[in-house]
Formats: structure tokens, sequence, C-alpha cells
């Protein structure tokens, strides 16, 4: 009788464990960081990726345009599941850390899309890509003063420094450092 008892206890343990492994794996987006671990780590990475991957990427930036235009709105923001439920596919959703892609149509700067990325180098929190339609770096937001410092447009405010490059025609790398 209290063989069973503890076997049952054990296996009870053993189960909370598992659920609790799992819990805190989905919790904190333990699988985003299995699934992505060699994927893109620096600015090269990023580079290297838009390069090989172009083709892609002009066609999210093709399909996003088309959601803005149905919609009739100054900006859509998808990640992987709602870009999906909208009916495109994409592997690059399954390939990179995308967080999120975010299409705005400025009137006198054309259209900017963000292909947002998780996992920043140190010390920056936000990273990323865009497409410029006019193939013109934008500020922080798709706005804002940038000036040029060696190759690289760099803009400072007031709790933010916030950095782009040039990547091919019409594709931007940037980075964001928070205060």
């Amino acid at each position: 009788m209290v063989s069973i008892k503890k076997t049952v206890a054990v296996v009870a343990g053993i189960v909370t464990l598992i659920f609790g492994f799992f819990f805190f794996a989905w919790l904190f987006d333990f699988w985003d960081h299995i699934e992505y671990k060699h994927s893109v780590k620096t600015k090269e990475d990023v580079f290297q990726m838009i390069e090989e991957r172009q083709e892609q990427y002009m066609d999210l930036v093709y399909n996003m345009e088309t959601l803005l235009d149905e919609n009739g709105v100054d900006w859509v923001s998808c990640d992987k599941t709602e870009y999906c439920d909208k009916g495109f596919e994409s592997s690059l959703f399954k390939e990179y850390p995308i967080h999120s892609v975010v299409v705005k149509e400025k009137e006198e700067n054309g259209v900017f899309i963000d292909v947002q990325l998780v996992f920043p180098p140190k010390p920056y929190e936000y990273w990323g890509i865009y497409y410029s339609s006019l193939d013109m770096p934008f500020g922080w937001g798709g706005k804002g003063e940038l000036r040029e410092e060696k190759g690289t447009y760099v803009e400072y405010g007031s709790y933010y420094k916030y950095e782009t490059e040039k990547i091919t025609d019409n594709w931007y790398y940037y980075q964001c450092h928070t205060r």
C-alpha cells in the first residue's frame, strides 16, 4: 500500500515538472530560442539574409502593400500568425526571428515596411530591416532627423540612439539602443 502511494506521488511529481517545464517554455518563448538559435545574430548576418533571400522579401513587401490597399488605412502590422490568417505564406517567418512586419504609407516618402527582428545583439533593444520605396533612409519610427557618420545614418533622441545603414537597393538595416 505504501509503495503504491509513493509511486503515485512520484508520477504526480514528474507530471507536474513536465507541465511546469512546458508552461515556462511557452511563457518565455523558449521555442523561439531553439528555433532561431543559429539564424541571425549580427548585423553581417542580417545583410547576408537580405542578399540571399531578396526575392522572398520583395514578395513580403508586395503582400504587405496589398494589405494596406485592401484595408484602406495608413498602416498595417502583422506577426507570423496574422500574416498567415490574411491568406499569405512566407518561409521567412519560419527561417528567421521575425517578430512582426509593419507597413506604413508616407505621402511624401512613399511606402515604408519595417521587419522587426527578435534577439537583438547587445546593447541594442530593437533591430531589424526596412524597405523604403523611395530608397532613402528613415529615422526611428520612420521619421526623425538623421545625420551621416561614416556611411551610417545616426539619430539621437532624448532616450535613444538609432543607427541605420543601407544594405542594397531600397533595403536598410537598423538598430536602436534606448535608455
